[in-house]
């Protein structure tokens, strides 16, 4: 049975030739060499794969359509991510902001980043979160169960009260008055005071307006791969919004597959 040629952005990648797939990659700031596989229809996979992951689907069908502007590409595939995101915040422009902020979140899951690299989007909170310590490392590593990249995080000298943060931040006028989730998979090694995930909303004049850093259900100990998360709703005067990972005192912690999301009207979780 002859099936019909598929125009989704999962399709259309395929109708490239393996020669132009890096140029593909180079525009969605993906490295094409650490992407698994050989063929073109496994690199091709990778790359739908990494932009599903990474929220990209609509900057996938924009570099899809500059590198081959006269596929016919149908409107659902260029519209279903942008209707979505302009349902979640109300506008499908990002705002241009200064480093180290981004204009939204960014590289969730650490696949496109070369082994020891410091995770791109992501900074040491230094100047954004009073107290922290700028002696931790953070570097891209593989998943000690083989599901790709991740983010290692630790300093093997820290004293108990000590504490370090990777995060991220990114404007949330338009997620002002909204339900926001944080997840992301933590792994733990031998960390002896606590570890989590953490949030925390702050608007132009008065900042923590929402904070959650999960003291309350701390991760201590060695702990397998997890799945954790923070719900929390935005008030109205939000302008930004600021999340990652804490470790306090030493030991280790990996996380990886993180993801931002709104509720929207419609009754669903969608990525910001």
């Amino acid at each position: 049975m002859r099936h019909e040629q598929s125009h989704t952005p999962r399709g259309t990648v395929r109708l490239y030739s393996l020669d132009e797939l890096p140029t593909l990659c180079f525009d969605l700031n993906i490295d094409f060499e650490n992407l698994r596989g050989d063929s073109k229809q496994a690199k091709a996979r990778e790359i739908v794969a990494y932009c599903e992951r990474n929220s990209q689907s609509y900057e996938l069908t924009v570099a899809i359509h500059r590198l081959r502007p006269k596929l016919s590409l149908p409107e659902e595939s260029k519209t279903d991510v942008v209707s979505q995101r302009e349902a979640a915040t109300g506008s499908t422009d990002e705002e241009t902001v200064a480093e180290p902020a981004v204009p939204r979140p960014v590289n969730l899951s650490f696949e496109a980043f070369g082994i020891g690299e410091w995770p791109a989007g992501w900074f040491n909170s230094f100047r954004f979160v009073t107290g922290v310590s700028i002696s931790y490392e953070a570097r891209v590593v593989p998943r000690d169960d083989g599901n790709g990249m991740c983010v290692l995080f630790r300093n093997r000298f820290a004293a108990d009260t000590e504490f370090g943060s990777l995060m991220q931040r990114c404007p949330a006028r338009n997620l002002a008055g909204k339900a926001i989730r944080l997840e992301a998979d933590i792994h733990t090694w031998q960390v002896e005071q606590r570890a989590g995930l953490w949030l925390r909303a702050d608007g132009d004049i008065i900042p923590d307006l929402v904070f959650d850093n999960m003291s309350r259900r701390p991760i201590r100990g060695s702990t397998p791969w997890t799945r954790y998360t923070l719900d929390a709703h935005l008030p109205q005067e939000t302008t930004w919004l600021n999340y990652g990972i804490l470790l306090v005192g030493n030991g280790t912690m990996w996380a990886d597959n993180f993801r931002v999301m709104v509720w929207i009207s419609s009754g669903k979780w969608v990525d910001v």
